[in-house]
């Protein structure tokens, strides 16, 4: 028998290769795995080795090496029954020239409400705590502007929300070279799932119980364009008349370089129906400069996101936007892709998703006290967030959720 050390979040694999499907997945910790033996199988980044162990029903199951380090032979039994060998994706950044990352810190693996917890977002944020007070943000519903959602993944599909009240769908699409509502793209599943995914087995939302609305922009072979996210932003904010009129959150984690005259008009209403819209800041190309960042997330109102590590450090593709709210984050953050298999992406995005999830813990939160103003306060709470600088002078402020859920009283 080999004992490993996991050095990088990925996949179980049924068999010694990414073509076999994918079953489980595992992250990075302290804690040793035993494996059986180890065969040759397909070749990934030039590594063809695959560790195995033999399961109580006699089926093997698989991690490629380079996501394992061997730590020496031992005649031990297996671990623990249920923690299991994992193969990594390939890392994917969700804006052209976004720049990969390194694995995950060390994970959580906890039960919270019956909830198998295996991200390590979730303990860095204080988000089970959060949980462990009684809220999962059941009284917050957030739009979702992306390219759609995996519509054969139930812990994606059981998150949208009910008929609202006037009748409305709560998905639409805006694409009319895309029939379906279903993503073909993965973005938009990745980020449904990190803030409200019913999830029982892998990542869970940060926000399990808000309810999503989904309206597609973008698929795998349209980019977004800014008339039609002015359209989803339009029907997310209660301005049409097939508009779900109770949204909390518009999530956005798309936009362009180029400003338009009617962006800021339409983002105006928005803030006027009293909508909290949160916006990716984008990542530059490497090499890129620095400054600036991503419409709508620059405009005035918006809370614009960056992306940190879960050490809270200024991640390298961020645009230094002057007026940055916020970061979370965005480095190789679990969550579900296309036919909602569970991917790595990292970027701006995620870390948008992952505030939107907060930002939904926090309006539940305030609307079972009964607080008024709710956009307002919540900006003021980012604001008072804690900061720090970068080598190049840069300051930033970083999220911590269970900092900013307890000053709601």
């Amino acid at each position: 028998m080999i004992r490993v050390s996991i050095t990088k979040a990925g996949f179980i694999r049924k068999g010694p290769g990414r073509s076999y499907a994918a079953t489980d997945v595992v992250y990075p910790s302290r804690k040793e795995l035993v494996m059986d033996g180890v065969e040759a199988g397909e070749d990934w980044q030039g590594n063809n080795q695959w560790y195995y162990r033999v399961t109580p029903n006699k089926e093997k199951q698989y991690i490629w090496a380079g996501n394992a380090t061997p730590v020496g032979s031992t005649t031990d039994a297996p671990d623990v029954a249920g923690s299991t060998p994992a193969e990594s994706t390939p890392d994917a950044a969700d804006v052209p020239g976004s720049t990969p990352a390194d694995a995950p810190g060390t994970a959580i693996d906890a039960t919270v409400a019956g909830v198998r917890v295996t991200s390590p977002i979730i303990a860095s944020l204080g988000i089970d705590q959060i949980w462990a007070d009684g809220e999962s943000g059941d009284l917050a519903k957030v739009a979702i502007l992306d390219s759609g959602i995996a519509l054969n993944c139930p812990d994606l599909t059981q998150a949208i929300g009910t008929v609202p009240r006037n009748g409305t769908a709560p998905m639409k699409n805006f694409l009319q070279n895309s029939p379906s509502m279903d993503d073909d793209y993965g973005h938009g599943s990745h980020c449904a799932g990190l803030i409200a995914a019913r999830n029982r087995q892998h990542v869970v939302g940060v926000a399990p119980a808000s309810q999503l609305y989904v309206g597609k922009i973008r698929d795998a072979r349209t980019n977004v364009s800014i008339p039609t996210l002015l359209e989803g932003i339009r029907w997310a904010a209660g301005l049409e008349p097939d508009s779900p009129q109770d949204i909390d959150i518009i999530s956005i984690s798309h936009g362009s370089l180029l400003n338009r005259p009617d962006m800021q008009p339409v983002i105006n209403q928005a803030l006027a129906k009293n909508k909290i819209l949160v916006c990716a800041i984008g990542n530059r190309a490497p090499g890129g400069v620095p400054t600036g960042g991503f419409f709508p997330a620059v405009l005035p109102g918006v809370i614009a996101v960056g992306a940190v590590d879960l050490q809270h450090n200024f991640l390298s593709f961020n645009y230094e936007f002057d007026r940055l709210t916020i970061c979370c984050p965005g480095e190789n953050i679990f969550s579900y892709g296309v036919q909602g298999v569970l991917e790595q992406q990292s970027g701006t995005s995620q870390a948008t998703a992952i505030c939107a999830g907060v930002i939904a813990l926090l309006v539940s939160r305030l609307k079972k006290r009964r607080a008024t103003n709710i956009p307002q306060t919540i900006m003021r709470l980012l604001l008072s967030s804690e900061s720090r600088t970068t080598d190049n002078h840069y300051r930033y402020r970083f999220l911590n959720a269970i900092k900013l859920y307890r000053t709601i009283h």
